[in-house]
């Protein structure tokens, strides 16, 4: 290519038409559920009383929403879907307030430039409706007919002419998953609004005009009934009111959160925060309280066009909103009978990391880099091919053979209470001695020096490794129940399970269909101590891993193992720790639990002659 070649290649030229809508829509549309949101809020801005939604093949073949709000002129709904057209922003000074869910004027165009999209609306008091019909954003029919008042959107075939962005969507399950949990967000901030959304021809939600706090219940489900705690707070130009949940109710995973500010569905890492602190001598770390908060901020102080989705803000007050809403909470939390709040609101000069949650002074201008506080030895990384067998990980750590010696027989133990089925006997290897530390860690002699085991993530690799052999083909004996266990779940972790049933029956978990929203739950892995909650467990910690794809075996077993394995505080005999050392070097890869975490640590006896001085 000459150079002149290479310079007219380069040159600035504006894009077509398709292409400027197609990358538009790249922002607006990432997953049915971005559509699904979308015309929720046109339904909500045109002042609708009752929304329906209709999604079908997770919403690639057809998502459909029909409200009764003020609907739309001939003219009206061709204009909708040009691009920057609205009826909700008229001047710059609207900016600055904005009151409406929507207000960029590009959702519908985005919608329509990569769906085979057809609308039908009729205004109020009008005698008759049109229905427009798009391809791939542009028209195709434009004609008069007959239909109730308010509109019915229906997309179809979405991403039908993007192939490359229709490979990105993950599978069914998921996509269900994000759609229902838009559905609940709104049918939660609007409680005033009759809903229905009906999922592959099942009627996942019927809910008329209610209280809040029925809504609650009807989304969630009983288990919050007698659970909630009423928020009501006002100062300072602030009001906040919902309800925090009873410890009971929180959670591994961040997914039952819900901030409302002005009716919008927000992520804010900071109100959050202000939030969790106010449980913070109430929960054990790393659970996640239960909450629905409604925050009526002025609008002029609140930026919402700072992110495409529209979920994230920027808030004028930060700080002395903060202090609002984590007083309301801890106020809540007080007249509930439960415990006092933890941490104090934020001082001046004071801010959240985003990323740790810790609260941190104003940062300077040079930092030095952060050092971590030491962690103990963990051992280096080996990749597959290097890392021993079970026998030699044994004999590096022990200086021994996993075997008992042959020429004499392993000394009988004590008839101690028997170890549980899921900590086998140990192989017969002699250990001087064994012990356990706060009950959280177990400490034996090795070769030159000692190891500290980690009993949850030994036990949770050992596990694994057990309930992968068993999806490949295994199974894993289970004990039937005396009466089967009705389980009701929300329609998010009802779908999720579907998606694993086949899976957890190989895990030795028995369990099936009872309902749309129940399942019968008839056995229980042998030898699994405190199974009872393992179903739910293993779905909150699928949930919490964010799986992109349809759960796969190596997901299901680390969700498994992590819920099913010996937890910190559990006391262990000698023969139960004996034998989860012998398992732990039997695995394939005995020094990191599934998710990554060392199991243990190794201490020579040349560190512990250089901390002594030697």
């Amino acid at each position: 290519m000459s150079v002149a070649e290479s310079e007219a290649g380069r040159r600035i030229r504006l894009l077509p038409e398709e292409i400027y809508n197609r990358i538009a829509a790249g922002e607006v549309v990432e997953r049915p559920a971005s559509v699904l949101k979308e015309l929720i809020e046109n339904a909500l801005d045109a002042g609708a009383g009752h929304i329906e939604a209709t999604v079908s093949g997770a919403g690639r073949r057809e998502i459909i929403v029909t409200d009764d709000g003020a609907g739309m002129d001939r003219e009206d709904l061709v204009l909708a879907f040009e691009r920057h057209a609205t009826s909700k922003v008229q001047s710059v000074e609207d900016l600055d307030a904005i009151r409406t869910l929507g207000f960029r004027g590009e959702a519908l165009s985005a919608i329509a430039s990569v769906s085979r999209m057809e609308t039908v609306s009729r205004p109020r008091n009008s005698l008759s409706g049109h229905r427009l019909r798009l391809l791939g954003g542009k028209r195709e029919t434009l004609e008069e007919t007959g239909a109730p008042e308010g509109t019915t959107f229906a997309v179809r075939d979405l991403f039908f002419n993007t192939p490359a962005r229709k490979k990105f969507l993950k599978s069914s399950g998921v996509e269900n998953s994000h759609l229902v949990a838009v559905f609940k967000r709104y049918a939660l901030a609007y409680p005033e609004i009759r809903w229905a959304l009906t999922l592959d021809g099942r009627d996942l939600y019927r809910l008329p005009p209610e209280t809040l706090e029925s809504r609650l219940l009807a989304v969630f489900g009983e288990e919050l009934n007698g659970r909630l705690f009423r928020v009501e707070a006002e100062a300072a130009g602030l009001r906040l009111e919902g309800y925090v949940g009873a410890p009971v109710l929180a959670r591994k995973s961040r997914g039952d959160q819900h901030l409302f500010i002005n009716r919008r569905w927000i992520q804010h890492r900071l109100l959050n925060h202000a939030v969790v602190t106010a449980y913070s001598k109430l929960l054990e770390a790393g659970l996640f309280p239960f909450y629905v908060l409604f925050l009526e901020v002025d609008p002029r102080e609140v930026d919402v066009n700072v992110h495409p989705a529209k979920t994230e803000v920027k808030l004028r007050r930060e700080n002395e909103v903060y202090g609002f809403v984590h007083q309301a909470a801890g106020d809540a939390l007080h007249a509930a009978g439960l415990a006092v709040m933890g941490e104090m609101p934020l001082q001046a000069g004071e801010r959240v990391d985003p990323v740790t949650g810790e609260i941190t002074t104003s940062l300077p201008l040079r930092q030095e880099p952060a050092t971590v506080p030491g962690r103990g030895y963990i051992p280096p990384y080996r990749p597959p091919e290097s890392r021993p067998s079970p026998p030699e990980a044994y004999e590096l750590i022990y200086g021994r053979s996993a075997a008992p010696p042959a020429s004499r027989e392993a000394p009988s133990p004590p008839p101690p209470a028997p170890a549980p089925a899921a900590v086998e006997s140990p192989s017969g290897v002699e250990r001087t001695q064994v012990y356990q530390m706060h009950r959280r860690y177990i400490v034996t002699e090795i070769k030159g020096g000692i190891a500290v085991i980690d009993q949850h993530a030994a036990h949770e690799r050992v596990l694994y490794e057990k309930a992968l052999k068993a999806l490949t083909g295994g199974r894993l004996p289970s004990q039937q129940l005396l009466f089967p266990r009705i389980i009701e779940l929300e329609v998010e972790s009802a779908e999720r399970l579907r998606e694993v049933l086949d899976d957890l029956q190989a895990l030795g978990i028995g369990i099936r269909e009872f309902g749309e929203r129940s399942f019968a739950l008839e056995a229980l892995p042998s030898g699994i101590p405190e199974a009872g909650d393992l179903v739910g467990a293993i779905l909150d910690e699928l949930k919490e891993r964010g799986t992109l794809h349809r759960p796969g075996q190596e997901q299901v077993a680390a969700a498994f193992a992590c819920r099913a394995a010996i937890k910190f505080g559990q006391t262990l005999t000698l023969p139960e720790m004996n034998g989860l050392i012998d398992q732990l070097f039997a695995c394939r890869f005995p020094f990191t639990c599934p998710h990554g975490r060392p199991t243990l640590l190794q201490l020579t006896l040349g560190e512990l002659e250089r901390r002594f001085g030697r």
